[in-house]
């Protein structure tokens, strides 16, 4: 599934930083998703076709600017970039088609865009918590 994580097999290393950025953006704090960014960058470093470290940082960037951390036109266009990253290596990563269209929605104010985001997503990973957020 497009959403679903899975143990990196290929570079333990870039998982575990993955797996402690995650943790870190969900704690829903200006450090938190700091260090999260930090830390998903130090997993693309290592791994940079990491489509859930792409979506992740994504998912991080669109928390900061919802929050007023990040100006809207910077991030927004910076978790865009992210999210459409994750879609390249994977184009049914379905968090980052959920991503894209909470940018569609929240920043471009285009309801069907979103929309057409938010029903892939839910096609790829109909029981994924974080889309049906």
């Amino acid at each position: 599934m497009g959403g679903v994580l899975t143990v990196k097999e290929s570079n333990p290393a870039g998982y575990a930083l993955f797996l402690k950025a995650r943790y870190l953006g969900r704690l829903g704090t200006p450090e938190g998703w700091t260090q999260s960014v930090g830390l998903y960058q130090q997993a693309l470093a290592i791994e940079p076709d990491y489509a859930a470290a792409w979506s992740g940082l994504s998912g991080s960037y669109i928390s900061q600017t919802n929050k007023s951390y990040l100006p809207p036109l910077k991030g927004y266009a910076m978790a865009r970039d992210a999210a459409s990253r994750a879609l390249i290596i994977n184009p049914d990563f379905a968090t980052a088609h959920a991503q894209l269209g909470l940018i569609a929605d929240y920043h471009d104010r285009n309801p069907a865009a979103a929309a057409g985001h938010l029903q892939r997503a839910l096609a790829l990973d109909p029981s994924n918590p974080d889309i049906l957020l």
